[in-house]
């Protein structure tokens, strides 16, 4: 829905992941942006709320503020942390270390689409 309205609901201006990822374009847009919409939105939905967050950037020529690297800084930090502890995880066979990746993983992409 938010990125039907960031579009001005003129779906034929649809683009997956809003042109900003290698698939853009690729996907058959063109024929049903509709279908292709909720697509990106279950099956990528992090990439579908970035994706709609920089169309808008780019459409009001609005800057990233220190807020939100800091923001984008903490999920990254959590990212590679879940990955550390995947990575120990594997390497141990902790099944403990293993749902603590998945937490961090979690919370991470919580973080991400905030």
């Amino acid at each position: 829905m938010l990125r039907k309205r960031a579009l001005y609901n003129d779906m034929s201006r649809y683009v997956c992941c809003g042109g900003y990822l290698p698939c853009s374009g690729r996907c058959g847009e063109s024929k049903c942006p509709e279908f292709c919409l909720c697509t990106e939105v279950f099956i990528c939905f992090a990439n579908s709320v970035a994706s709609t967050r920089f169309l808008l950037q780019d459409q009001f020529n609005i800057q990233t503020t220190k807020c939100d690297n800091c923001i984008i800084a903490f999920m990254v930090c959590l990212q590679q942390l879940a990955c550390i502890f995947s990575l120990v995880a594997m390497i141990v066979g902790s099944d403990e270390i293993s749902d603590a990746s998945q937490i961090l993983n979690c919370l991470s992409d919580i973080v991400y689409c905030t």
